[in-house]
């Protein structure tokens, strides 16, 4: 009987998951399943195959029905129910850490095409149907994902047919917005322009007015959007994605702190140091040796 294990901050640890291929998808009757509160880092794709599944974020509710599907971005706390528990309500989960298809760190993938959408606090939870173009591809394509992993030798099949699915995500995703008023688009368009202008220049000095610059705005106003959007000031945003990129080069390389305290944006290795251990509670050198098993 499949269950979910969660830590004590309600962070699902998804079973299967592994480093070489980081993707675990499942076939679930929810009707036989209590699904608690929970988040993880991957971000995630639900096909309804029968039933009608009830879906809720900390601020929305949505409802499934057979042939819709959803996807729930990285990091969003969520819970889900089957809407009568005397109906079988098959659901295909497909799990995955957006590695799987952004390839290195730092790739054009990765910032062109996976951070805009993996960092956009404003998408949580996306509901597709197939009245339109992309959403109908997607709802094609996650049955046919799930049936390519009951296969032996289909990595290469599985991660290219997740790549096609994530180019009409995108464009599922800008026909949403789209659809909104056109004051509320062009605000998510000045907050997607600072943030592509920060993952594309965090390793350099940047400032206020840079920031505000990338979106033809004030600085005034530069910090009003980002409040309003994000819940916080450009700047801590910015440090905040600095040290997530640090934490990787600890995780997956053998720079040094120096090295890369440098090349994340901090001033000096000092500095990064201490922002490091107030952020994460533990020094960058006690981070590598935790994750790598040496202490």
């Amino acid at each position: 009987m499949f269950s979910i294990i969660l830590n004590d901050n309600q962070l699902e640890s998804i079973s299967g998951m592994t480093s070489e291929f980081p993707i675990v998808m499942r076939r679930i009757n929810m009707a036989m399943l209590d699904v608690p509160w929970h988040w993880h880092e991957e971000v995630e794709f639900k096909y309804l195959e029968s039933g009608v599944l009830r879906l809720r974020t900390e601020k929305d509710e949505f409802t499934l029905h057979a042939g819709e599907a959803c996807f729930t971005n990285a990091n969003v706390m969520e819970t889900s129910e089957a809407a009568d528990k005397s109906q079988e309500t098959n659901v295909i989960t497909i799990v995955f850490h957006p590695a799987l298809i952004s390839g290195h760190f730092q790739s054009i993938f990765e910032k062109k095409y996976i951070q805009p959408v993996i960092t956009n606090r404003q998408i949580k939870v996306i509901k597709i149907t197939s009245k339109t173009e992309h959403g109908a591809a997607i709802c094609r394509s996650l049955p046919k994902l799930q049936k390519l992993s009951e296969q032996e030798n289909t990595e290469f099949q599985i991660r290219n047919a997740l790549s096609e699915i994530w180019l009409h995500l995108i464009k599922e995703i800008e026909q949403q917005l789209n659809s909104r008023p056109a004051d509320s688009l062009r605000k998510k368009e000045r907050i997607r322009f600072m943030l592509q202008y920060i993952y594309t220049h965090y390793a350099e000095k940047i400032t206020l007015e840079d920031i505000a610059a990338s979106a033809n705005v004030s600085e005034r106003e530069a910090l009003r959007t980002f409040k309003k959007a994000l819940g916080k000031a450009p700047f801590d945003y910015l440090n905040e994605y600095r040290l997530d990129k640090a934490r990787e080069l600890l995780e997956t390389t053998d720079l040094t702190i120096t090295e890369i305290a440098v090349s994340t944006g901090f001033s000096d290795s000092a500095y990064f140091g201490k922002v490091f251990r107030n952020y994460f509670e533990c020094t960058p050198g006690g981070y590598r040796k935790k994750v790598r098993g040496d202490a």
